[in-house]
């Protein structure tokens, strides 16, 4: 590369530090209202989240399963002994 052609290159790089700082900036100006919203949203399912574990504790206990007793299959040995 000669040196025109990497001053451009250099040129064209700083240009485009520019910019980027440029969208960065405004980037950083939406970022308030998005982390208020963010923030609302946030309280909204921890309160829900809260809501929900009170109703539970309170709900009374889920009576325990009922054992099924399964009768034991007939083997044809134990079918002809009998």
């Amino acid at each position: 590369m000669n040196r025109d052609d990497s001053r451009s290159e250099e040129a064209r790089r700083k240009a485009n530090a520019q910019l980027s700082g440029k969208k960065g900036a405004a980037a950083k100006q939406k970022a308030p209202g998005e982390v208020e919203k963010t923030a609302r949203l946030r309280a909204l399912r921890l309160a829900k989240e809260a809501a929900d574990a009170a109703e539970a504790a309170a709900a009374p206990p889920k009576p325990p399963a009922a054992k099924s007793k399964k009768a034991k299959p007939k083997t044809p040995a134990a079918a002809s002994e009998a």
